[in-house]
């Protein structure tokens, strides 16, 4: 599971790094392309092993907060897949980043009176691109905080996914066995074991897989989240058309920068 997180990550963060990337075909000397792709790869490992952690995912569960994630994310990697409209907040993020992050450049500069100068870009490039990205997600969890509050004041709390509600109408199907259908709208309920994806025979907590004998509780799979119920076939070819678009516009911003 972690691995396929880190694989999602490289998409969502190849699509953050347009603009980045627009500066690498612009300059390729002065921002190396190998420091961007290391930055990238970076992020997408640290992301990848952080929300896969279980308090992370604990923590996540809450209606709300889940929601205010989602929808935050969601706005900026739609807004960062729009050409041209990226360096509306990339830029100035990244004046940010430029101007505050020679703080961590010098003492790397100064290990050697007369550095080569390639390794002086690869290290200034490969900060920044994690300096900046720091800043980006800065921008988005503000934006998370303030979905988070809009919930609050203004709209109703969305469906639990952990206390075994209906996917489709979340009426409460904890007391439904498994197989059978849901009071309210007729969707069958589903359980399986979260360890090796056996179909259970009761809802019961307690009651070991006949499979592995696992008695870890799980919920119904639909409820988990598309990184964990996407194929292997689908996660890759998401991840390669982000990779793919990001190109693009990379190749569109690099004209106006």
């Amino acid at each position: 599971m972690v691995g396929r997180r880190i694989f999602f990550w490289i998409g969502i963060s190849s699509i953050s790094a347009a603009p980045s990337l627009g500066v690498t075909i612009r300059d390729p000397d002065d921002f190396p392309l190998s420091a961007l792709i290391l930055g990238i790869l970076t992020f997408a490992v640290a992301a990848g092993v952080l929300s896969s952690q279980r308090w992370v995912q604990k923590l996540t569960r809450h209606p709300r907060l889940r929601r205010a994630i989602l929808t935050a994310y969601i706005i900026r990697t739609i807004f960062a897949a729009i050409p041209l409209a990226p360096m509306l907040i990339d830029m100035w993020v990244g004046m940010i980043a430029m101007m505050t992050g020679g703080l961590f450049i010098l003492p790397f500069s100064a290990i050697a009176d007369s550095p080569p100068i390639e390794a002086t870009a690869f290290i200034s490039t490969y900060i920044l691109v994690l300096w900046q990205g720091f800043w980006l997600n800065l921008v988005v969890w503000v934006l998370v905080l303030l979905a988070w509050l809009f919930q609050r004041l203004f709209m109703q709390p969305p469906a639990d996914r952990t206390n075994g509600s209906c996917p489709r109408c979340q009426y409460d199907l904890r007391s439904t066995i498994p197989g059978h259908p849901c009071p309210e709208c007729g969707e069958l309920k589903i359980l399986r074991c979260a360890d090796c994806g056996q179909d259970l025979p009761t809802g019961a907590a307690s009651t070991p897989c006949p499979s592995c004998g696992s008695t870890r509780k799980t919920t119904d799979p639909r409820w988990q989240s598309w990184v964990s119920r996407i194929s292997l076939k689908g996660l890759t070819v998401f991840v390669l058309a982000c990779i793919f678009w990001s190109t693009i516009m990379a190749l569109i911003n690099s004209r106006f920068l």
